[in-house]
């Protein structure tokens, strides 16, 4: 229980960041990208 404790203290969603962080990022950097390349 000790290693959940931490565990759930640092990441209380260890999906939710993960799968969040990783959409906006990869998605704002696409199309940033895109941009850049296209001009």
């Amino acid at each position: 229980m000790k290693k959940t404790e931490p565990a759930a203290v640092i990441w209380p969603f260890p999906k939710w960041p993960k799968s969040q962080a990783a959409e906006p990022v990869k998605i704002g950097q696409r199309p940033k990208s895109g941009d850049i390349a296209d001009e």
